[in-house]
């Protein structure tokens, strides 16, 4: 049996399924939950620069993936950005993750970029395998200091 895979807009009631979301992504990490949720809200109202977009099986969520946009000189225009992607621990293996990051390219081609960059932690190795595999090489280091 196929399953029903969906991508939709985030809302604000998937807030609390997106922190269980962003737990698997950053197991080491606190998350302060206020912060991600105010975040969250920024990025809805900037539809401009920011997609939030959920991954339903059936009606259960399973994922979610980001997508954002700039403006970037070594594309030499506009350039995509996936800034998270997980899929819940339950339903990878599955070819899930395949046709949603086919389909954030997809979205971002429609947009008229020039590229996409897909950030990835420096300990998710089987998603670094998973990119490469889907057609994304490994072109880039990203450095990163928080001030927090």
């Amino acid at each position: 049996m196929k399953k029903e895979i969906k991508l939709v807009p985030l809302k604000k009631t998937d807030f609390d399924q997106v922190i269980l979301l962003l737990k698997q992504l950053w197991p080491n990490k606190k998350i302060n939950e206020t912060n991600v949720k105010t975040t969250l809200l920024k990025q809805l109202k900037d539809k401009k620069r920011h997609l939030i977009l959920m991954i339903k099986c059936y009606k259960e969520t399973i994922g979610m993936i980001t997508i954002s946009w700039r403006l970037n000189l070594d594309v030499e225009g506009l350039l995509g950005s996936i800034d998270e992607f997980i899929i819940d621990e339950k339903y990878r293996g599955m070819g899930i993750g395949t046709g949603v990051i086919k389909k954030a390219i997809e979205i971002c081609k429609k947009r008229k970029t020039k590229g996409v960059t897909i950030l990835s932690a420096l300990h998710r190795k089987e998603a670094h395998n998973f990119y490469i595999k889907n057609g994304v090489p490994k072109t880039c280091y990203a450095f990163e200091k928080s001030f927090n």
